[in-house]
C-alpha cells in the first residue's frame, strides 16, 4: 500500500506537466485565495481489533449498516492560498461514529462497541503547478483521536471497556486537481504517515469537482483511510480501514 502512495506521488505529476503548457496561468487581482469544502459521508468500516486480553476481533460495518444507524463522516477543511510565492496552509477536521455488535470467534464472548474516531490535520502545501489544472504537495500532522466505550460478555462475566488514545503522525501528500471540461475536474489525493505513533496512516481520495458558478463547486468523493495502531501497554490494537462515499461543497473566494 505504501509503494502504491509513493508511486502516485512520482507518476500523476507528469499529467499535469502535459496539462501545464495547454492552459493559460489564472491571474487574480487578488494574492491570496481561500477555499473552505465542508462534505458529508457515509463510512463503512473493516478490520481487526483487540482489547487487553481479549482476542482479536473482525469488526466490519457496512454502508447499509450506517444508513441503519443513522451514523455520518463529516469533514470541514479549509485552505489559504499566496498565489504569488505558491505556499499555502490548510487545516482539516473529521469526525465519524460508528457502533456495532462483534461475535468472538470461539463464541464464547459478545460485546456492543461504539467507535468515534476525529482527526484534526494541519499541513503546509507548495503548488507545483498553477493553472487550469493544479498540482500542490503538502506536509505536516494528523492527529486521530479514537474513543471507543463496549460493554460484552466474557467466560469470566460482563466486562465494560471504556477508553480513548490520541495518535500523532507526521504526514506528507500530494493532490492533483486535472481539469477534464469547462465546468468539470477531477480530485486525486494521497497522503502517508511517516515515523509517528501508528504503524500506518494512509489516505487516498479520488472524484470529481463540478464548478456549478465561479466560486461553488459540488464534490462528489470517495474516500479512504487505513489506520494501524497498537498501543503495548493495554493491548490496545486497531487495523482497520474506514473508507465510503463523500458529498460536498467547494467555496473559493
Amino acid at each position: 500500500m505504501k509503494l502504491w502512495v509513493l508511486l502516485t506521488f512520482l507518476c500523476l505529476p507528469i499529467y499535469l506537466e502535459a496539462q501545464q503548457s495547454l492552459a493559460p496561468q489564472a491571474s487574480s487581482a487578488n494574492d491570496w485565495t481561500f477555499t473552505l469544502s465542508p462534505t458529508l459521508g457515509i463510512p463503512a468500516f473493516s478490520g481487526d481489533t483487540q482489547y487487553g486480553s481479549l482476542e482479536s476481533l473482525d469488526v466490519d460495518v457496512g454502508l447499509g449498516d450506517t444508513l441503519g444507524n443513522i451514523r455520518f463522516w463529516l469533514d470541514f477543511a479549509a485552505e489559504a492560498f499566496h498565489r504569488p510565492s505558491r505556499f499555502g496552509v490548510a487545516a482539516r477536521y473529521s469526525y465519524l461514529s460508528l457502533e456495532n455488535s462483534v461475535n468472538s470467534p470461539s463464541r464464547f464472548f459478545s460485546f456492543d462497541a461504539d467507535f468515534e474516531r476525529a482527526q484534526v490535520e494541519l499541513v503546509a502545501l507548495y503548488r507545483v503547478f498553477d493553472g487550469a489544472s493544479t498540482a500542490d504537495l503538502y506536509g505536516g500532522i494528523r492527529n486521530t483521536n479514537i474513543s471507543i466505550n463496549s460493554t460484552g460478555q466474557d467466560p469470566a462475566g460482563f466486562f465494560v471497556y471504556d477508553t480513548n488514545y490520541d495518535v500523532l503522525d507526521p504526514i506528507i501528500g500530494l493532490r492533483i486537481i486535472p481539469r477534464i471540461a469547462e465546468t468539470w475536474s477531477l480530485l486525486l489525493q494521497s497522503d502517508v504517515g511517516l515515523g509517528g505513533d501508528s504503524d500506518t496512516n494512509v489516505s487516498a481520495t479520488v472524484g470529481a469537482l463540478w464548478q456549478v458558478e465561479k466560486s461553488v463547486a459540488l464534490s462528489f468523493l470517495y474516500t479512504a483511510n487505513w489506520f494501524d495502531y497498537r498501543d503495548d501497554s493495554d493491548g490496545f490494537l486497531l487495523d482497520a480501514v474506514t473508507h465510503g462515499p463523500m458529498f460536498g461543497f467547494r467555496f473559493t473566494f
